[in-house]
């Protein structure tokens, strides 16, 4: 199997359906739950926090950013969000693994610490993930560090792909696929992603 991701991801509601997935067995469009991914010989799962921008990091002082728990599955070649381990569809596009640097981050942002954090860089945008403790912090690192090599290996020709990730690589490549069409369409307003998404006329959350 051969894939080529970079790109970025935004939020958006629990319960939200994509349009047209088809490859879905059924002929659905409904995302695959957190349980579903689970269920599914996943590589590493667990909540991390996600610090989320107010109106897009425009004013730090007046809108400080917010931190968000959220539940992670890693599986196949990406990583995805759910509001918890009962979530019944992803937060936003997974990030595609081969398309990310990671690196660990201790310090101080423009509003308070951050301590035990990963780094997460794509061509298109940053992440800040923070575990509770530089054990877990490093733990995760390891494992999406490996798992990056991996996927390289996998689309290489080196490695096997494990079946049982067939679903998350699915959901992952439609979801990212549709998110870089989406970004190169002219935008009128850097809200408006009903055309991904039904129901989604307002900002991400």
């Amino acid at each position: 199997m051969r894939r080529r991701h970079s790109g970025k991801e935004e939020d958006l509601p629990e319960g939200a359906t994509l349009l047209n997935m088809g490859s879905r067995s059924g002929g659905g469009s409904r995302l695959p739950t957190a349980q579903e991914l689970l269920q599914r010989d996943p590589i590493k799962s667990g909540y991390m926090s996600k610090r989320s921008e107010q109106y897009f990091g425009a004013c730090p002082l007046c809108c400080p950013a917010r931190w968000k728990q959220r539940y992670f599955v890693l599986s196949g070649a990406y990583l995805f969000r759910y509001a918890s381990e009962h979530g019944t569809s992803p937060k936003g596009v997974p990030l595609p693994l081969e398309a990310c640097t990671f690196q660990a981050s201790d310090g101080v942002d423009a509003q308070a610490e951050t301590p035990f954090c990963i780094a997460v860089t794509t061509v298109r945008k940053a992440y800040l993930f923070q575990l509770d403790s530089k054990g877990e912090r490093d733990e995760w690192l390891r494992v999406l560090r490996d798992s990056k090599q991996r996927v390289i290996k996998e689309r290489l020709g080196h490695a096997e792909v494990n079946p049982l990730h067939a679903l998350a690589n699915r959901t992952g490549e439609t979801l990212f696929n549709k998110r870089l069409k989406k970004d190169a369409e002219p935008q009128t307003s850097g809200f408006e992603m009903s055309s991904l998404y039904h129901g989604m006329s307002a900002p991400p959350e």
